[in-house]
């Protein structure tokens, strides 16, 4: 099966807190933990983990997240990614922010 997939690349950053905040609060965190993400991407790195002949295809930041982001994707097995590089100062790698608590 071949599978093409048009969507989103980013870096999922997640703070771990004491509680999760009230809304407009801000809360002190710690262990931040850069996780790669994006639907289109998570949808990627699932079909091809399934064995899928999986193609991604989006557009990231000539940043360090990015360079990390399209280098995980093409660490999978049967997989390629094809992405456009946009100059950092214009577009860096998309994140996105996550609160959670132990």
């Amino acid at each position: 099966m071949r599978i093409a997939v048009v969507g989103s690349i980013n870096i999922d950053q997640t703070v771990i807190a004491d509680r999760i905040p009230h809304k407009g609060e801000t809360l002190a965190g710690h262990d931040l933990r850069y996780i790669p993400g994006g639907k289109g991407a998570n949808q990627a790195v699932a079909m091809a983990r399934l064995g899928a002949e999986t193609a991604m295809f989006g557009c990231v930041g000539d940043d360090e997240n990015g360079r990390k982001r399209t280098g995980n994707l093409r660490e999978l097995p049967s997989s390629r990614s094809e992405r456009m590089t946009t100059p950092s100062s214009w577009w860096p790698a998309p994140t996105a922010e996550w609160t959670g608590r132990m």
